[in-house]
Protein backbone atom coordinates (compact mmCIF):
# COMPACT_ATOMS: atom_id res chain seq x y z
CA UNK A 1 0.00 0.00 0.00
CA UNK A 2 1.49 3.46 -1.18
CA UNK A 3 -0.16 5.94 1.06
CA UNK A 4 -2.83 5.19 3.81
CA UNK A 5 -6.30 6.44 2.62
CA UNK A 6 -8.98 8.86 4.77
CA UNK A 7 -11.68 8.64 2.33
CA UNK A 8 -14.37 5.49 2.53
CA UNK A 9 -16.22 4.95 -0.51
CA UNK A 10 -18.16 2.16 1.12
CA UNK A 11 -17.80 -0.98 3.26
CA UNK A 12 -20.30 -4.29 3.29
CA UNK A 13 -20.80 -7.94 2.48
CA UNK A 14 -21.05 -9.58 -0.48
CA UNK A 15 -21.31 -13.33 -1.76
CA UNK A 16 -19.12 -14.54 -4.55
CA UNK A 17 -18.37 -18.30 -5.99
CA UNK A 18 -21.38 -18.31 -8.51
CA UNK A 19 -18.92 -17.03 -11.49
CA UNK A 20 -15.66 -19.05 -10.64
CA UNK A 21 -13.83 -15.99 -12.06
CA UNK A 22 -14.15 -12.17 -11.61
CA UNK A 23 -12.30 -10.05 -13.76
CA UNK A 24 -12.26 -6.25 -12.73
CA UNK A 25 -10.19 -2.94 -12.65
CA UNK A 26 -11.28 0.04 -10.53
CA UNK A 27 -9.51 3.34 -12.03
CA UNK A 28 -9.75 5.19 -8.51
CA UNK A 29 -10.89 3.04 -5.90
CA UNK A 30 -8.55 0.80 -3.28
CA UNK A 31 -10.27 -2.39 -2.73
CA UNK A 32 -9.95 -4.30 0.60
CA UNK A 33 -11.57 -7.81 1.29
CA UNK A 34 -11.29 -10.23 4.09
CA UNK A 35 -12.22 -13.49 3.30
CA UNK A 36 -14.55 -16.32 4.15
CA UNK A 37 -13.76 -18.46 1.76
CA UNK A 38 -10.53 -19.76 -0.32
CA UNK A 39 -9.22 -19.08 -3.72
CA UNK A 40 -6.97 -17.05 -6.04
CA UNK A 41 -5.92 -13.62 -6.79
CA UNK A 42 -3.84 -12.32 -9.62
CA UNK A 43 -2.43 -9.11 -9.74
CA UNK A 44 -0.38 -7.21 -12.69
CA UNK A 45 0.49 -10.80 -13.52
CA UNK A 46 1.22 -12.19 -9.91
CA UNK A 47 -1.04 -14.97 -9.00
CA UNK A 48 -1.11 -16.38 -5.12
CA UNK A 49 -3.76 -18.32 -3.15
CA UNK A 50 -6.11 -16.99 0.03
CA UNK A 51 -7.64 -18.30 2.52
CA UNK A 52 -10.60 -18.27 4.96
CA UNK A 53 -9.28 -15.55 7.84
CA UNK A 54 -7.01 -13.48 5.45
CA UNK A 55 -7.20 -9.98 4.11
CA UNK A 56 -6.41 -9.10 0.36
CA UNK A 57 -5.60 -5.67 -1.32
CA UNK A 58 -6.07 -4.19 -4.64
CA UNK A 59 -4.58 -0.88 -5.46
CA UNK A 60 -6.41 1.49 -7.82
CA UNK A 61 -5.83 1.24 -11.48
CA UNK A 62 -4.19 -2.38 -11.26
CA UNK A 63 -6.39 -5.17 -13.85
CA UNK A 64 -7.10 -7.88 -11.54
CA UNK A 65 -8.91 -11.27 -10.93
CA UNK A 66 -10.36 -13.90 -8.33
CA UNK A 67 -10.58 -17.27 -8.90
CA UNK A 68 -13.12 -18.61 -6.67
CA UNK A 69 -13.26 -22.13 -5.02
CA UNK A 70 -17.04 -22.53 -4.34
CA UNK A 71 -18.99 -19.80 -2.60
CA UNK A 72 -17.29 -17.31 -0.76
CA UNK A 73 -18.33 -14.59 1.18
CA UNK A 74 -16.36 -11.39 1.94
CA UNK A 75 -16.45 -8.06 3.73
CA UNK A 76 -14.96 -5.16 2.01
CA UNK A 77 -13.82 -1.46 1.83
CA UNK A 78 -14.17 0.35 -1.43
CA UNK A 79 -11.52 3.65 -0.74
CA UNK A 80 -9.76 6.44 -2.27
CA UNK A 81 -6.51 7.11 -0.85
CA UNK A 82 -5.06 10.78 -0.32
CA UNK A 83 -1.48 11.08 -0.64
CA UNK A 84 0.08 12.20 2.50
CA UNK A 85 2.93 11.25 5.22
CA UNK A 86 4.80 8.42 4.28
CA UNK A 87 4.42 5.76 2.22
CA UNK A 88 3.34 2.30 4.17
CA UNK A 89 3.92 -0.88 2.81
CA UNK A 90 1.63 -3.64 3.42
CA UNK A 91 1.70 -7.12 1.41
CA UNK A 92 -1.16 -7.92 -0.83
CA UNK A 93 -2.08 -10.75 1.50
CA UNK A 94 -2.15 -10.67 5.27
CA UNK A 95 -3.27 -13.56 7.06
CA UNK A 96 -5.47 -12.11 10.39
CA UNK A 97 -6.04 -15.16 12.58
CA UNK A 98 -8.33 -13.98 15.85
CA UNK A 99 -8.06 -10.86 14.39
CA UNK A 100 -10.44 -11.69 11.67
CA UNK A 101 -13.79 -11.11 13.49
CA UNK A 102 -12.82 -7.75 14.83
CA UNK A 103 -11.99 -6.25 11.84
CA UNK A 104 -15.16 -8.16 9.74
CA UNK A 105 -17.60 -6.39 12.20
CA UNK A 106 -15.42 -2.83 12.24
CA UNK A 107 -15.90 -3.21 8.20
CA UNK A 108 -19.12 -4.07 8.41
CA UNK A 109 -19.91 -1.51 10.58
CA UNK A 110 -18.51 1.42 7.95
CA UNK A 111 -21.04 1.07 5.30
CA UNK A 112 -24.40 1.82 7.84
CA UNK A 113 -22.64 5.13 9.23
CA UNK A 114 -21.01 6.41 6.20
CA UNK A 115 -24.06 8.55 5.25
CA UNK A 116 -24.82 9.97 8.50
CA UNK A 117 -21.70 9.89 10.96
CA UNK A 118 -18.19 10.29 8.44
CA UNK A 119 -16.03 11.25 10.90
CA UNK A 120 -16.67 7.94 12.62
CA UNK A 121 -16.17 5.77 9.76
CA UNK A 122 -13.19 7.43 8.53
CA UNK A 123 -12.34 6.47 12.40
CA UNK A 124 -12.91 3.00 11.59
CA UNK A 125 -11.07 2.83 8.24
CA UNK A 126 -7.72 4.35 9.54
CA UNK A 127 -7.74 1.87 12.93
CA UNK A 128 -7.86 -1.10 10.76
CA UNK A 129 -5.37 0.30 8.69
CA UNK A 130 -2.90 0.32 11.10
CA UNK A 131 -4.37 -3.10 13.00
CA UNK A 132 -3.31 -4.57 9.11
CA UNK A 133 -0.22 -3.15 9.20
CA UNK A 134 0.82 -4.69 12.21
CA UNK A 135 -0.32 -7.62 11.87
CA UNK A 136 1.62 -7.44 8.54
CA UNK A 137 4.85 -6.30 10.20
CA UNK A 138 4.21 -9.25 12.88
CA UNK A 139 3.34 -11.88 11.48
CA UNK A 140 5.69 -11.31 8.19
CA UNK A 141 3.17 -13.09 5.87
CA UNK A 142 4.09 -14.85 2.73
CA UNK A 143 2.94 -14.72 -0.05
CA UNK A 144 3.87 -18.33 -0.59
CA UNK A 145 2.51 -20.17 2.01
CA UNK A 146 4.32 -23.58 2.94
CA UNK A 147 2.93 -26.53 1.11
CA UNK A 148 2.18 -28.57 4.53
CA UNK A 149 -0.26 -25.66 5.31
CA UNK A 150 -1.87 -25.13 1.81
CA UNK A 151 -2.81 -29.11 1.83
CA UNK A 152 -3.69 -28.99 5.84
CA UNK A 153 -6.05 -25.71 5.17
CA UNK A 154 -7.83 -27.92 1.53
CA UNK A 155 -7.86 -30.65 3.78
CA UNK A 156 -9.53 -28.83 6.94
CA UNK A 157 -11.71 -27.04 4.22
CA UNK A 158 -12.94 -30.52 2.89
CA UNK A 159 -13.76 -32.49 5.92
CA UNK A 160 -15.15 -29.43 8.47
CA UNK A 161 -17.66 -31.32 9.37
CA UNK A 162 -15.38 -34.43 10.87
CA UNK A 163 -13.61 -35.06 13.41
CA UNK A 164 -10.15 -33.47 12.59
CA UNK A 165 -7.23 -33.97 14.04
CA UNK A 166 -3.59 -32.04 14.55
CA UNK A 167 -1.92 -35.33 14.74
CA UNK A 168 -3.37 -36.57 11.68
CA UNK A 169 -2.57 -34.06 9.27
CA UNK A 170 0.72 -33.65 10.18
CA UNK A 171 0.99 -37.11 9.17
CA UNK A 172 -0.64 -36.40 5.92
CA UNK A 173 2.17 -33.75 5.32
CA UNK A 174 5.36 -35.89 6.39
CA UNK A 175 5.56 -33.69 9.93
CA UNK A 176 5.32 -33.57 13.20
CA UNK A 177 2.47 -32.17 15.08
CA UNK A 178 4.88 -29.00 17.12
CA UNK A 179 6.58 -28.53 13.04
CA UNK A 180 2.83 -28.02 11.66
CA UNK A 181 1.43 -25.67 14.75
CA UNK A 182 4.66 -23.86 14.09
CA UNK A 183 4.01 -23.39 10.20
CA UNK A 184 0.41 -21.99 11.12
CA UNK A 185 1.33 -20.17 13.37
CA UNK A 186 3.52 -18.17 11.34
CA UNK A 187 1.31 -18.25 8.42
CA UNK A 188 -2.27 -17.40 9.96
CA UNK A 189 -1.35 -16.05 13.63
CA UNK A 190 -3.25 -19.31 15.23
CA UNK A 191 -2.64 -23.01 15.85
CA UNK A 192 -3.78 -25.60 14.09
CA UNK A 193 -6.81 -25.92 15.89
CA UNK A 194 -7.28 -22.56 16.63
CA UNK A 195 -8.01 -22.30 12.94
CA UNK A 196 -10.57 -25.09 12.94
CA UNK A 197 -12.33 -23.83 15.49
CA UNK A 198 -12.15 -20.43 13.29
CA UNK A 199 -13.34 -22.04 10.52
CA UNK A 200 -16.59 -23.96 12.26
CA UNK A 201 -17.68 -20.89 13.25
CA UNK A 202 -16.93 -18.39 10.36
CA UNK A 203 -19.00 -20.91 8.21
CA UNK A 204 -21.61 -21.32 10.55
CA UNK A 205 -22.07 -17.96 11.04
CA UNK A 206 -22.44 -18.13 7.09
CA UNK A 207 -25.21 -20.60 6.97
CA UNK A 208 -26.76 -19.31 9.97
CA UNK A 209 -27.21 -15.92 7.61
CA UNK A 210 -27.51 -17.15 4.33
CA UNK A 211 -29.81 -20.04 4.67
CA UNK A 212 -32.59 -21.66 6.34
CA UNK A 213 -30.87 -24.52 8.08
CA UNK A 214 -31.45 -25.53 11.29
CA UNK A 215 -29.28 -24.27 13.92
CA UNK A 216 -29.00 -28.35 15.02
CA UNK A 217 -28.01 -29.09 11.16
CA UNK A 218 -25.72 -26.01 10.74
CA UNK A 219 -23.81 -27.42 14.08
CA UNK A 220 -23.29 -31.13 12.19
CA UNK A 221 -22.43 -29.68 9.16
CA UNK A 222 -19.69 -27.66 10.93
CA UNK A 223 -18.69 -30.55 12.91
CA UNK A 224 -19.92 -29.07 16.22
CA UNK A 225 -23.15 -31.45 16.50
CA UNK A 226 -23.49 -30.91 20.77
CA UNK A 227 -25.82 -27.96 20.50
CA UNK A 228 -24.41 -27.34 23.76
CA UNK A 229 -21.38 -27.04 22.59
CA UNK A 230 -21.93 -25.43 19.71
CA UNK A 231 -23.75 -22.31 21.02
CA UNK A 232 -20.63 -22.01 23.79
CA UNK A 233 -18.11 -22.46 20.67
CA UNK A 234 -19.92 -19.56 18.76
CA UNK A 235 -20.33 -17.15 21.76
CA UNK A 236 -16.58 -17.40 22.35
CA UNK A 237 -15.66 -16.98 18.86
CA UNK A 238 -18.16 -14.74 17.33
CA UNK A 239 -19.54 -13.22 20.97
CA UNK A 240 -23.04 -13.99 19.50
CA UNK A 241 -25.31 -16.84 20.29
CA UNK A 242 -26.37 -18.58 17.04
CA UNK A 243 -29.88 -17.27 17.26
CA UNK A 244 -28.89 -13.79 17.52
CA UNK A 245 -26.40 -14.21 14.81
CA UNK A 246 -29.91 -15.70 12.54
CA UNK A 247 -31.77 -12.89 13.74
CA UNK A 248 -29.00 -10.17 12.32
CA UNK A 249 -28.89 -11.93 9.16
CA UNK A 250 -32.24 -11.49 8.18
Amino acid sequence: MNHLPNLINMGSQSLHGSVPEEHLQHRRLWILNLHQGEGFLEIDGHRQAFFPGDATWVPAGIPYHYQFHGPSKLSFLHFVPVCRGTPVMLPSRIALGFHFESLHERITRCAPIWTREKSRAHALLWETLWTLRDLAHESGTSDSPHPAVRHSLREIEMHLAEPLYTDRLARQVGLSKTHLNRLFHKTLGVAVQEHIRLQRCRRARVLLEETTLSIKEIGLQVGIPDPHLFNKTLRRVLGKSPISIRKRGR
